[in-house]
């Protein structure tokens, strides 16, 4: 399990696979031939267990090769199961005080997942030297078994978190990156319902230590700690505070210190919504993102957003101003800031908004919709001052009565063959049903063609409540034969699908 990979390519294994090159090809095919020779049987488990692969290969992502037999028997239902576990688990005991210490670690590693992390193993294991520390951690961390681990082994998981244990697993050469994240997975699957003070304490620990930062801001990267949540107590906030006045500090040389913007970025994610931390990182959020990458501004922004009606006057104006400012990571941030603004501040910064070119306005507005559209004390005011396009490419889930007006009017100030798509796929998208008068006017009035997208679009538009409408212009009310046509087909379709008995939208 080390970094010793050269282990694979002694004389035992060129003798045993003479034809496999390769160090990932030969952990294959050792792999595979013990699939292949599975005996169901107290003998059986234990040759498999007695591989010929050392422990120290770090080719095997696992401790044993064959870990999808050893978890069919732990879980197995059947009295011959348990009569195997039974029967092998009093020889792997005996290999616990072998002198072969591969025998050593695939047994402990096999009886925890035998018996669970109750297992009095379990505390030995982890107190033990590093080679036994493994075998638990691979245990307790492989697979499905385990899904939540009880509170009781934080005392015995923090130890592996201090600088000295980090130390003795790179010296001993026993370990890989992948174990110190299997370790911090570990922490992950403690059960929320007691013991949380002293998980949040070994996050906060672990922020300290150089190995497990980057572990923990790429399980942040991965979503996979979007179920944790860390109060935002004196402590978190005194370190919050230490980190941003650190990177002040770093203001005019222009070189952040992106140690702290890790962990500053791991405390904003893990507390989520704080008035303190909101009101900091506004301070300093213009060192973040520029210098840096902008995927570091994401756990930022989702505070920011988190904690926006905590803000004051000040800091929303402040944070507001980011609008124009690069990278655009920064938008949704200051956005929910810019529609909070007073109706006479958020008018003149937005005369700001047009600068750049079409694809950067058109993010901005679109933002500025999403942020105004989020918020359920939104104003007329601000809404007046966004493009109806941009308001009606963000509407998501909104009521048909914000809805119906927007579409209405993007629909009879549709210039052009797109603006018209634009609106009508939204409205269709939707099942706004009521405003097909608008764009039935829109067919009669002007010369636009329906093409067959457009034909498409309008199926979910149509239903027994406006039958009679369409069934006026494709009498005669629509002058153009072809739209007529399209009118037809489209109400046939509508009325053919079992959903067209249904409600609109807005109703």
């Amino acid at each position: 399990m080390a970094r010793n990979r050269g282990a694979l390519l002694s004389s035992v294994y060129d003798r045993e696979f003479p034809d496999v090159k390769g160090l990932d090809a030969l952990a294959r095919a050792v792999q595979q031939r013990a699939i292949a020779q599975r005996k169901w049987s107290s003998e059986g488990l234990l040759a498999s267990l007695a591989h010929i692969a050392s422990y120290d290969d770090a080719t095997f992502d696992d401790i044993v090769i064959d870990p999808g037999f050893v978890d069919a028997l732990a879980e197995g239902t059947e009295a011959r199961d348990r009569d195997i576990v039974a029967e092998a688990s009093v020889e792997l005991r005996r290999w616990l005080d072998d002198g072969d210490g591969g025998k050593r670690q695939r047994a402990l590693y096999t009886l925890v997942r035998f018996v669970g992390p109750t297992s009095e193993l379990v505390a030995s294991g982890l107190a033990g030297p590093p080679e036994d520390q493994l075998a638990v951690i691979h245990a307790l961390a492989n697979g499905v078994r385990f899904p939540v681990l009880p509170a009781e082994l934080l005392p015995l998981l923090r130890p592996l978190l201090s600088p000295a244990a980090v130390k003795r697993r790179a010296d001993g050469d026993v370990a890989d990156w992948r174990d110190s994240e299997r370790i911090v997975r570990l922490f992950l699957r403690i059960e929320s319902r007691a013991g949380s003070d002293e998980v949040h304490a070994v996050f906060l620990d672990a922020l300290e230590v150089d190995e497990f930062r980057p572990l923990l801001h790429r399980q942040l990267a991965r979503g996979e700690l979007s179920d944790l949540r860390m109060p935002a107590s004196p402590v978190v906030r005194g370190r919050f505070e230490r980190g941003a006045a650190i990177l002040e500090k770093a203001r005019k040389a222009g070189l952040p210190n992106r140690v702290e913007i890790v962990v500053l970025g791991l405390l904003a994610a893990l507390v989520r919504r704080d008035e303190a931390l909101a009101r900091r990182t506004v301070s300093i959020f213009d060192l973040i993102g520029s210098t840096t990458s902008p995927e570091t501004l994401v756990p930022f922004v989702e505070l920011l957003t988190g904690s926006i009606d905590l803000l004051g006057p000040d800091e929303l104006l402040k944070l507001a101003a980011f609008m124009t400012w690069d990278p655009e990571e920064r938008l949704p941030a200051a956005a929910a800031a810019w529609v909070r603004l007073e109706p006479a501040k958020a008018k003149e910064l937005a005369q700001r908004f047009h600068e750049g070119d079409r694809a950067r306005v058109e993010r901005r507005w679109l933002a500025a919709a999403r942020a105004h559209m989020a918020w359920p004390g939104r104003k007329p005011e601000i809404a007046a001052l966004i493009p109806e396009t941009a308001l009606a490419a963000a509407l998501g889930d909104a009521p048909s009565a914000i809805a119906r007006p927007i579409l209405e009017s993007l629909l009879r100030k549709a210039r052009n063959g797109a603006e018209l798509m634009f609106a009508v796929s939204v409205a269709s998208e939707r099942r706004e049903r009521d405003v097909l008068r608008a764009v039935l006017e829109k067919l009669r009035d002007t010369p636009f063609r329906v093409d067959v997208k457009l034909e498409r679009l309008l199926v979910p538009l149509m239903g027994p409540e406006n039958e009679d409408e369409v069934r006026d212009e494709i009498a005669g009310e629509n002058p153009f034969r072809d739209r007529r046509e399209a009118l037809a087909r489209a109400l046939a379709a509508a009325l053919a699908q079992p959903t067209s008995r249904g409600t609109s939208a807005s109703s």
